[in-house]
């Protein structure tokens, strides 16, 4: 059921085997699904290593308007 719909996780699968009558917990369906690795988000360590380049650059851009408004 994963493999025919990768965008469902445990819980609709769950859910949709629930309905059907197969009584089995969401654990043990996150536990069988296949290609759930590719699929599983990622935290914020790798979007900041990823992208840590143009956060920093982000940081040290000022507008004219900034410093005279600092200044007064």
């Amino acid at each position: 059921m994963s493999v025919a719909n990768p965008l469902w996780g445990a819980l609709r699968i769950h859910g949709e085997l629930l309905k059907l009558g197969i009584d089995v917990g969401q654990t043990t369906v996150a536990k069988y699904m296949r290609g759930e690795g590719s699929h599983r988000r990622r935290g914020w360590k790798t979007f900041l290593r990823n992208h840590a380049d143009g956060i920093a650059s982000i940081g040290f851009v000022r507008s004219p308007d900034d410093l005279v408004s600092a200044v007064v």
